[in-house]
């Protein structure tokens, strides 16, 4: 109900007044007031929200009676925090679930039959509630670490159990001569139980937020450089006074039984001062100060941001230039403290600057990359059978060459 808006909490509490003041319908009013809640549009006020939700009452729902348990009911009002988004409610990995909970024990009237007299009291009046995301028993605060976009459902039960005491009076004789009196005949117990629950489902919202701006190179006082980012709510690049911010939605708070709720809209938009490009492109003046952060719907985290021009430069070298096959190759590659990809023999390896490998014939390279640059280490790989074969007919010919010889000094000493 628009009646309920307390505009004290609210960003512009004049305008609020004169909303609610007016004739319009309460759809009408919730509406306009929703719009002038908060004045950060392109971020969650989740503290708006968890102030007016903590002076709110959740509004009955779904009542159920059994026996005199009457108008018993539970509610999950809100999660916080949390953002309903492309129909969605989107959790943190931790948060506070508040609900509301009720019974009414109306005890019934007029006596039982066969009774002259019946009273009744309630004996025993006993609740137990229980809260549980995906079957798990948690506490109001509670904490649900998995991945980005894992289905939850936040379950809450309520037990309520009440024991009437019954007691039953009946015509009797006291006497042979005495008139029947309604008097005591025996005390019965009787159990009612009922459990209501309520259950919303859920997203985890827990995406892996990462960033980085390369500067490419500088010139005449610009910074040319790459801005590389994904999976982000809001983006902040700050270079000196020039700016980039990004945003990819516009928050709003809906009033929902009484209870607030972040609304996002997928709306991209982006202010900037002082920086030019296209896309992930960007010129920005010459400075030394860069802060990079990003957002998602619950979390800030801060990015490095350098503006000095990244050397990928790199050498690779073997220890030799010659293997048999079989023979181990040190690759060494500098400057070292990188992780590499390295290729050889259709096999890819990872290393920081220093890698064993087999020799395989007939492969002769090892390939060596760094982002975007690839090297290369040539070398001969030579197979056993072909170096056997090798040395078999190197002996041949040895053994010739000193054949001959030895024939030439005996024909000479024969003539002499």
């Amino acid at each position: 109900m628009a009646t309920a808006i307390d505009c004290t909490l609210t960003a512009h509490p004049e305008m609020c007044e004169e909303i609610m003041q007016s004739d319009l319908t309460d759809e009408e009013k919730n509406y306009l007031v929703a719009d002038i809640m908060s004045d950060t549009k392109h971020y969650p006020d989740h503290s708006l929200v968890r102030d007016w939700n903590l002076q709110s009452t959740v509004i009955p729902d779904n009542m159920q009676n059994q026996g005199v348990i009457r108008n018993a009911w539970i509610k999950i009002g809100a999660i916080m925090p949390s953002v309903l988004y492309d129909e969605k409610l989107h959790i943190d990995t931790g948060g506070e679930i508040i609900t509301g909970e009720g019974y009414d024990v109306v005890l019934p009237r007029g006596t039982t039959s066969g009774d002259c007299r019946t009273d009744r009291r309630v004996y025993r009046n006993n609740t137990e509630k229980s809260l549980s995301i995906n079957n798990q028993e948690v506490q109001s605060r509670f904490r649900h670490d998995t991945p980005h976009m894992t289905p939850i459902e936040i379950q809450a039960s309520y037990d309520i159990l009440v024991t009437t005491e019954i007691q039953h009076y009946t015509m009797q004789v006291r006497c042979q001569y005495c008139s029947p009196e309604c008097l005591w005949n025996r005390t019965e117990y009787k159990n009612d139980r009922l459990v209501v629950e309520d259950s919303v489902v859920a997203v985890i919202h827990n995406p892996v937020l990462e960033a980085s701006f390369e500067v490419e190179d500088t010139y005449n006082g610009t910074i040319n450089g790459n801005l590389v980012s994904e999976d982000f709510v809001n983006l902040e690049l700050d270079v000196g006074e020039s700016y980039l911010h990004k945003h990819n939605y516009v928050f709003s708070e809906i009033l929902e039984n009484g209870m607030l709720q972040v609304y996002a809209e997928y709306l991209p938009s982006h202010e900037t001062k002082g920086v030019k490009g296209f896309e992930d492109k960007l010129l920005i003046p010459e400075n030394d100060e860069c802060n990079l952060r990003l957002y998602d719907f619950f979390e800030r985290k801060v990015v490095p941001c350098f503006l000095e021009k990244i050397d990928l430069s790199f050498t690779v070298d073997t220890d030799s230039q010659m293997y048999m096959e079989g023979d181990t190759i040190i690759v060494t590659i500098e400057p070292s403290e990188r992780l590499y990809s390295v290729e050889y023999a259709g096999v890819e390896y990872e290393t920081d600057g220093r890698l064993e490998l087999t020799a395989i014939y007939p492969y002769n390279r090892v390939s060596v990359s760094l982002e975007d640059r690839t090297s290369h280490a040539l070398f001969h790989v030579a197979h056993a059978k072909s170096m056997k074969m090798f040395l078999l007919v190197g002996m041949f010919i040895l053994f010739n060459y000193i054949i001959i010889s030895l024939l030439q000094k005996w024909r000479i000493g024969a003539y002499a």
